[in-house]
């Protein structure tokens, strides 16, 4: 069997063609060619896979003809003799029903050999090209279905003109509560009249706060350095003590200002003898 394999269809006279490697072995497992690919095997035999679309399987005691490598597992495949495998046991009523129903697509009503999970390629990208559509169609903030593409004005929304007009009426009411509301506890500072009426200038330079809150950050900002100078006190506590010592007996000192009289730290005052 395996001479006839490896052989070349132009050596052996009077054997199949089909039954004729396609292809030199890579190697031998126990006797058995391993072919680099179902390519390079003979064209009559047929995996496990195979077998079973034809309802049959390998016999017990069946052993393959040959292997071949496959890149998608990684591993040897066996191959078998079509004509050396037994049959399976027939479908039930309900198994072939069942199958037949993985064939047949659910909008076209074809039956296909193989399983097509419920549309058909044809089917399903007339479905895809449909609902495409749809959604072009449809406006995606109310959903009202228009005989022609939303015209939308901002690219991606696909939302319909008066939707957009009623968010753009929207977001404009949010900016103007925004900027005419105290930052802090949101009090509205302007009425929306009044604000309408102000320039840009006028609106740049209106207060952020309201009187309650300005009065409570400044409050905060008092407490905030009195807490740094605490921090500080290691630094400024001798400085204090020093000015109040001088403070307490001013005939007792005298200051040299070097920073406004150009004088040096090492300057001496001497006083008038006469």
């Amino acid at each position: 069997m395996n001479e006839a394999l490896t052989a070349s269809a132009g050596q052996e006279d009077g054997v199949d063609p089909e039954r004729v490697a396609r292809g030199k072995p890579l190697e031998f497992v126990d006797g058995v060619p391993v072919f680099g690919s179902g390519r390079r095997a003979p064209a009559y035999l047929q995996t496990k896979t195979q077998l079973g679309r034809e309802r049959r399987k390998p016999a017990v005691g069946q052993r393959p003809v040959a292997y071949i490598y496959t890149h998608w597992y990684g591993d040897r495949v066996a191959l078998w003799d079509p004509k050396e495998s037994a049959k399976m046991r027939p479908l039930s009523a309900l198994q072939r029903r069942q199958m037949q129903q993985r064939r047949t697509c659910t909008d076209c009503g074809e039956v296909f050999p193989v399983p097509v999970w419920e549309m058909c390629g044809r089917c399903r990208d007339r479905e895809t090209r449909r609902r495409a559509d749809l959604r072009r169609r449809t406006c995606q903030d109310c959903g009202t279905v228009f005989q022609t593409p939303a015209p939308a004005r901002s690219y991606g929304d696909e939302m319909c003109l008066a939707c957009e007009e009623r968010i753009e009426r929207g977001r404009r009411m949010a900016l103007s509560l925004v900027e005419r509301s105290c930052r802090r506890c949101l009090v509205q500072l302007f009425p929306p009249t009044v604000w309408a009426a102000m320039s840009e200038r006028e609106q740049a330079i209106a207060d952020w706060h309201c009187a309650p809150c300005e009065r409570e950050i400044e409050q905060e900002r008092l407490e905030a350095q009195r807490r740094a100078d605490r921090a500080r006190w290691g630094d400024l506590g001798p400085a204090i003590a020093w000015a109040q010592k001088i403070l307490a007996d001013p005939e007792a000192y005298a200051i040299l200002d070097t920073e406004t009289t150009g004088l040096a730290a090492t300057s001496r005052i001497i006083g008038n003898c006469g």
